[in-house]
């Protein structure tokens, strides 16, 4: 009977060991439980230090705490297209997109361990910037077509050409999450 028990105690321990390590590829974006914003002028001030826009890319983002519930989650997205980085999301999610501030930093995340991060974006802006940007659907297309709902995850803006670093968003653990949920497009 002891051994019964033993087996069974096993088995549960291993199931629960398994569902977290399912949960720990999800896909996600959270935003910082703190505000962290990168001003075209002003610097981001994080853990008592300053960093000016250029320096924005020095922050430890796996120290950085993040808010409770993701801004996006593997849910809200519909399609993410490994070719463009563009993420078909919910309407939910697209509102809740529409709504933050250019400049906004934003995590990639796997099960809330952020991967990279990126800057919130929009087209109706005349200023480069030189990392990952998640650029908003413009007002033009929103007015052009109700049903877009697209977020693209871009290097550099205006073009690639003004991106500094290495690419972070061909991360294989990433499309590897999305894949399995049956969000990927390839």
């Amino acid at each position: 009977m002891k051994s019964g028990l033993s087996f069974l105690a096993f088995v549960l321990i291993g199931l629960s060991g398994f569902s977290q390590t399912a949960a720990e590829e999800r896909f996600s974006i959270f935003l910082p439980k703190k505000t962290i914003s990168e001003s075209m002028s002003d610097p981001v001030i994080h853990g008592g230090k300053k960093y000016s826009q250029h320096k924005i890319g020095d922050l430890d983002v796996m120290k950085i705490p993040l808010k409770d519930s993701p801004l996006i989650s593997e849910e809200d997205v519909i399609g993410y297209s490994k070719s463009s980085h563009s993420i078909q999301l919910s309407i939910r999610a697209l509102a809740k997109v529409l709504e933050l501030n250019e400049g906004t930093v934003v995590f990639i995340c796997l099960d809330r361990k952020p991967i990279y991060w990126g800057i919130i974006w929009s087209d109706i802006l005349s200023i480069s910037a030189s990392g990952v940007i998640v650029l908003k659907p413009s007002p033009l297309d929103l007015e052009m077509n109700p049903e877009y709902r697209t977020i693209k995850i871009k290097k550099g803006y205006p073009t690639p050409e003004w991106f500094r670093g290495k690419d972070p968003r061909n991360n294989p653990e990433i499309f590897k999450s999305l894949k399995k949920a049956g969000k990927l497009i390839e």
